[in-house]
């Protein structure tokens, strides 16, 4: 029969082998889901490089971008071109909708939110207008890339 002191040592031991295997399986969670979350980034940043736009023309009094992709066919699908003036966002520019390479888009930048990008005249004084494109990816929002064309425009 087994004393009282060696069954309190067993049960320790027990005990701190499933405080232990709590803690490893804590960590693994924690890592897998890091990975997972890394490689999904990494994915689409991928897919941002091989986007490639072009700002073909300003046109200041209606206030619209002409965009044109560059690339072959086989380029990532774009769900929308996100249009910067002077470094703030005019989350205000027409759906592209279907984009493919070798095309061009017209993106008019209208709605309730102009004041902030253009005046009732058009583009204002000298401004950096940049472009990114947004892919399709599994929000409904899609993924940001960054800044792929700038240009800079004056004041007509």
């Amino acid at each position: 029969m087994m004393s009282k002191k060696a069954q309190q040592e067993i049960i320790v031991t027990v005990l701190l082998v499933l405080i232990a295997l709590a803690a490893v399986a804590a960590v693994a969670t924690f890592v897998i889901r890091n990975v997972q979350t890394s490689t999904a980034g990494a994915e689409l940043k991928q897919k941002c490089l091989k986007v490639e736009l072009s700002i073909q023309d300003v046109n200041v009094g209606d206030t619209s971008i002409i965009v044109k992709r560059l690339g072959s066919s086989a380029d990532t699908a774009l769900k929308d071109v996100k249009v910067f003036y002077d470094g703030a966002s005019c989350n205000i520019s027409t759906a592209t909708g279907d984009f493919a390479a070798g095309t061009t888009k017209s993106i008019i930048l209208n709605g309730t939110g102009i004041s902030s990008c253009v005046t009732n005249v058009g583009v204002v004084a000298t401004k950096k207008i940049e472009i990114a494109p947004i892919i399709n990816d599994k929000t409904t929002a899609g993924y940001a890339c960054d800044t792929v064309a700038e240009v800079v425009v004056a004041n007509a």
